[in-house]
């Protein structure tokens, strides 16, 4: 899973990996990947969470923070470059 979600962040998207009881995921709630790609224009709600990933933060109401993968600056660097071109 985590190299996937690497993969993801690689292509252009914001990928938070939902496993029940972490991050902020509840424990009654199924194990999923959320993937957002930040190349298109997008609703508030999903920039938020884009935002929250790129302050390490879990993309939830709660924005606590996010432990399960941590990209590295030139991930963070090409992600937010994508995202303001698009938002």
């Amino acid at each position: 899973v985590h190299a996937l979600v690497k993969r993801l962040t690689d292509q252009g998207f914001v990928a938070f990996f939902r496993n029940p009881g972490h991050d902020g995921w509840p424990s009654s709630e199924i194990r999923h990947i959320h993937a957002i790609y930040v190349g298109v224009h997008m609703k508030s709600s999903l920039r938020s969470q884009v935002s929250d990933w790129m302050q390490g933060r879990n993309g939830l109401v709660s924005h606590g923070a996010y432990t399960f993968f941590h990209p590295t600056q030139t991930q963070r660097n090409r992600i937010n470059s994508l995202f303001n071109q698009a938002n």
